[in-house]
């Protein structure tokens, strides 16, 4: 090695910027209109709710995720964050099985039906955050 001092790149990898759209093109049109309910739904829990877009997922946090949605060209996977009473039993756990997001209880949504039973335990999740 010699006695001179090279210079070093510093490489930094930027991610790209996600965004809805991101998210929008991986899902045919009955997916994109359950979405919008389900945003909205989502977003109207508090006025502290965040949405945060990555590369496989949309998440919505408090404190921290509450919710997960990652969308599929016919449906909808919500991940639901916590222990929450699943009363229309849709959700599957998935605390075993590897999965994108962070929640551990998947209901997957594929109508308005699927939505509304969604939207309570999406309400459980960011609840239990307080």
């Amino acid at each position: 090695m010699s006695g001179n001092t090279s210079k070093v790149k510093s490489v930094t990898a930027s991610k790209p910027p996600y965004d809805v759209n991101h998210h929008l093109s991986k899902m045919s049109s009955t997916p994109q209109a359950l979405f919008a309910l389900l945003r909205d739904g989502i977003i109207n829990l508090g006025d502290d709710v965040t949405e945060r877009f990555l590369n496989q997922y949309i998440g919505y946090r408090r404190l921290k995720n509450f919710a997960e949605v990652v969308g599929l060209r016919g449906k909808l996977n919500v991940f639901i964050d916590g222990p929450v009473r699943d009363d229309h039993g849709i959700c599957q756990d998935m605390s075993s099985i590897g999965h994108w997001g962070t929640g551990h209880l998947r209901a997957t949504t594929a109508s308005e039906n699927d939505i509304e039973a969604v939207l309570p335990l999406a309400a459980q999740a960011y609840v239990l955050q307080e």
